[in-house]
């Protein structure tokens, strides 16, 4: 699934679903999900997040599977969880907050 993700430091990113309607720099990125329902991805007790060496693929994981899964450059090194929002216009509502 294409997706666009913003980093805005070491500690926050967003991910955004609509990617026609995101802030310029987020950067395009290839989401795969392994065996975790939508309902726990932001729940850090429940999924790993990885991004890829090169910044280009995001896989989210359950923790029973990220403890037998072998991190590589290709697989991805865990993250912190971003924040997901639909489109630009969600994201600037929650960073006026």
């Amino acid at each position: 699934m294409k997706v666009k993700l913003l980093v805005e430091d070491r500690d926050l990113a967003y991910l955004f679903l609509d990617t026609e309607n995101t802030e310029p720099d987020a950067q395009p990125v290839d989401l795969k999900v392994d065996g975790v329902n939508l309902s726990d991805f932001e729940n850090e007790d429940a999924v790993v997040w990885l991004m890829s060496a090169d910044g280009g693929k995001l896989t989210v994981v359950s923790h029973e599977r990220f403890l037998s899964f072998v991190v590589t450059d290709e697989t991805g090194y865990p993250i912190p969880s971003p924040v997901i929002v639909f489109d630009s216009a969600e994201y600037r509502r929650l960073r006026d907050e």
